[in-house]
């Protein structure tokens, strides 16, 4: 099984406010490597954190720009965007391969 927090340290509200502002409402909603780590319930990055952290964005539909694990500052900026769909994703190739992108 991979790391997890205690379930009650997760703010299942919160992200779900937030998938659902990006998602639906395309808002911009920018936040700290540290206060996205907080969001889950952790307080350091590490490999299995990360895999567990991207699980969770990728269940809500999230991703972030740049990713979260790239910034090697905890107090660098991350952005959640939509994460796009496996049918999206062969569009746009598809799509890009004809030349129309």
């Amino acid at each position: 099984m991979l790391v997890a927090p205690d379930e009650g340290q997760i703010d299942h509200e919160k992200l779900r406010e937030i998938a659902e502002l990006v998602r639906d409402g395309g808002e911009d909603i920018g936040i700290t490597v540290r206060q996205l780590l907080l969001l889950f319930g952790f307080k350091r990055r590490r490999y299995l954190v990360e895999r567990f952290i991207d699980g969770e964005l990728l269940k809500l539909g999230l991703a972030t720009r740049p990713s979260f694990r790239r910034p090697t500052k905890y107090e660098s900026t991350v952005r959640f965007v939509p994460r796009l769909t496996n049918v999206q994703t062969e569009a746009l190739l598809d799509e890009f391969n004809r030349g129309k992108l």
